[in-house]
């Protein structure tokens, strides 16, 4: 009994005792990611007061952009409240980890002056709350809860919202969002309705560094919107669109990256005309991951500064992004419409028989491109156009057969041709 009595006592001493050296532990990794976040040039996080606690931990953090032009920007400001482990039990019911931890947002006390003349805004509509467990794996939780904002004559619905992220030191980064829309009345009419967003994201980090602009991730992001209609102030400014789907991919093989990007609309109907089965395909092959890398730095440190100097300093890296071969390829941009289907394609690549990186001049002989697409005569001509479809056949920038008009164009070793006939770079 004696020994079940000591053993219980341990116990009890050491969940007593280990937050305290837990919240040590959890002051050095908070400030350690601060330190990691603000490796990004374009913002910075500030810690302006940290309160240690024996079972919890206080921060305040001040997020301020760094760019230039957004100087004007007020600060963000936000308490995190960190309670310490092994036990925790704050967020997403009892468990063990590190520590669980809830986020909440100051809004800038010059916008707080706004919202207190509005009627139907409650204080607390976001909530953030996370919890990392000893391997400083994260999962964090959003919560926007629906609030309604009403002035004289206008009034916002946000519905709610959900999202589960979650991240690995080893760079994994999964999750996913779903927010139900919102809706805003203009004197009793509906002037934007915006419907259910669904936000879902796969990605591995392969190259630099986790929060930097030199990392570079293997994976996919995927954007959907049910529907968004725009009434305008007068028909032909009116917009409706239904189930916009984007995804962006990222394959990364060995040194080299191909990027995908796939939009689609199911139907859009705007300029008092109805498109359906809108598609934009294009894809970026064989780009170098180092070329990238330091592409993106460079863009990152020149926020503000001369535009010819990081001009130059791309330019420098050229060279060795065009060793690699590098592909632009549309594949597809096309629309249906009530006359017929319109459709154009590229690719764009470079010669390497024909490049030098010694002779910058050889750059135009190189590019080599193809280009064609078709559409149907009548849609042009029933937007007005038609005076202007028939100079651009006279000029044999478009082929017209029957009811179709359509292009082909090629550009190799520095001679364009246009619907199989010479065209001087001057008339491009």
């Amino acid at each position: 009994m004696k020994k079940i009595i000591i053993v219980i006592l341990l116990l009890i001493t050491a969940i007593v005792i280990t937050p305290f050296f837990i919240g040590s532990n959890v002051e050095s990794q908070f400030r350690a990611q601060i330190a990691k976040i603000n490796s990004n040039p374009t913002y910075e996080l500030t810690i302006t007061d940290y309160k240690k606690g024996w079972f919890r931990s206080g921060a305040e953090l001040e997020m301020s952009l760094k760019m230039p032009q957004m100087e004007s920007f007020p600060k963000f400001k936000a308490t995190q409240d960190m309670q310490h482990g092994p036990i925790l039990w704050q967020v997403d019911g009892l468990g063990l980890g590190l520590m669980d931890s809830e986020i909440e947002f100051e809004i800038p006390q010059d916008l707080q002056d706004e919202l207190k003349k509005v009627d139907g805004l409650e204080e607390k509509v976001l909530f953030i709350t996370s919890r990392t467990a000893f391997d400083l794996a994260t999962t964090t939780h959003i919560h926007l809860n629906e609030f309604t904002v009403k002035t004289d004559e206008n009034e916002i619905n946000t519905k709610p919202a959900q999202g589960q992220f979650s991240y690995n030191m080893q760079g994994h980064i999964e999750g996913q969002l779903n927010w139900k829309g919102l809706s805003i009345t203009q004197s009793g009419t509906k002037a934007l309705s915006l419907g259910e967003i669904t936000i879902e994201t796969k990605q591995q980090l392969v190259n630099g560094e986790m929060f930097s602009p030199t990392a570079i991730f293997d994976g996919f992001f995927t954007f959907a919107l049910s529907n968004l209609n725009f009434s305008g102030d007068t028909p032909a400014e009116a917009i409706e669109m239904q189930e916009l789907q984007l995804k962006v991919t990222s394959d990364i093989k060995t040194e080299l990256a191909n990027i995908g990007i796939v939009a689609n609309v199911k139907t859009l109907h705007a300029i008092s005309q109805t498109f359906e089965d809108l598609t934009y395909d294009i894809s970026l092959e064989n780009l170098d991951v180092v070329s990238l890398q330091k592409i993106n730095q460079l863009v990152s440190d020149s926020q503000g500064g001369d535009p010819m100097a990081m001009a130059a300093n791309v330019q420098s890296l050229l060279p060795q992004l065009i060793e690699k071969g590098p592909l632009l390829k549309i594949n597809k941009i096309g629309v249906q419409t009530h006359a017929g289907e319109i459709d154009s394609n590229l690719t764009l690549g470079i010669n390497q028989d024909i490049y030098d990186a010694n002779n910058p001049m050889t750059m135009m002989l190189a590019v080599d491109a193809d280009a064609k697409g078709f559409a149907p005569e009548a849609f042009f001509t029933g937007l007005g156009l038609g005076a202007n479809i028939e100079q651009m056949v006279q000029q044999n920038f478009l082929v017209r057969d029957q009811e179709k008009l359509s292009f082909v164009f090629s550009f190799k070793s520095g001679q364009a041709l246009l619907n199989g006939a010479p065209m001087p770079l001057g008339g491009m």
